[in-house]
């Protein structure tokens, strides 16, 4: 039984971090693989990138853990939560950091509804860092349709 070319659409949904980090990597080499496949993404906060797969809109998810998934879950990468300070900030430069140190500086945060932004949330509470500031309201939304045709 011969199998045919991979024909068709693929809606792919990932987060901001995912989705210009991981995802162009992977979609390159998919898209070499099936260069017939037609690739629908949308860059989304994690909120949002699940509501797309639960709704049927993107049949793919690249997100970074989530607690509450009905979905089926591959681990694909892990990252690092790192702290990052302006060369001007005292504490830059400094060989070692402790949470204690922080405390007194701000704290910058992702958008509602990004788990990234929950883990520095989580973080900023295990460290005891009091009056942290909201990141900024919302990261901007990014969508792109990719076709075969695209490249000729």
């Amino acid at each position: 039984m011969g199998h045919g070319p991979v024909e068709g659409a693929l809606s792919i949904g990932g987060t901001v971090t995912a989705g210009e980090g991981l995802l162009p990597c992977l979609l390159l080499e998919y898209n070499q693989l099936f260069p017939e496949l037609t690739l629908d993404v949308s860059i989304q906060n994690t909120s949002e990138t699940l509501r797309l797969l639960n709704s049927g809109e993107i049949a793919v998810a690249l997100v970074a853990a989530s607690e509450k998934s009905a979905h089926g879950r591959v681990l694909v990468a892990r990252e690092r939560q790192v702290v990052i300070a302006s060369p001007t900030h005292p504490l830059a430069g400094a060989a070692q950091v402790d949470a204690a140190d922080l405390r007194g500086s701000t704290v910058l945060l992702r958008e509602s509804g990004s788990t990234t932004r929950r883990y520095q949330q989580d973080l900023v509470e295990q460290w005891n860092i009091p009056g942290h500031a909201p990141g900024p309201s919302a990261a901007p939304s990014r969508s792109s349709r990719r076709s075969p045709r695209d490249s000729e």
